[in-house]
């Protein structure tokens, strides 16, 4: 598989969601968009803990994991028209921000 931008993978994801050809998301749709994050995102937590206890990390599982939490990422980013690219964006800024606030008080 070629690699793919942020965007297109979000159009590739919002397909595999649904097959209506017009987004029209429901409540029970958000529920299960929040609750698979949390869902994956505790999976992702439950490889790392195992990496912790065996002193060997699973990078084929993680990866997996981290590809469903993605995906979830993916689908709340559609359903509230936010474009995957901005979140980078403002993350980016928050997190410089915050690191520079470290070093002005060292």
């Amino acid at each position: 598989m070629s690699e793919m931008t942020l965007n297109e993978y979000k159009a590739w994801v919002v397909s595999a969601w649904t097959s209506k050809t017009k987004k029209e998301y429901t409540l029970r749709d958000d529920f299960i968009m929040t609750v698979g994050l949390g869902g994956e995102t505790g999976e992702v937590l439950e490889v790392l803990k195992k990496a912790e206890r065996d002193g060997k990390l699973d990078k084929d599982d993680l990866t997996l994991e981290l590809g469903d939490v993605l995906y979830y990422l993916m689908m709340i980013c559609d359903r509230h028209d936010i474009d995957p690219a901005e979140v980078m964006k403002q993350n980016i800024k928050k997190v410089n921000g915050r690191n520079a606030k470290k070093k002005k008080t060292k």
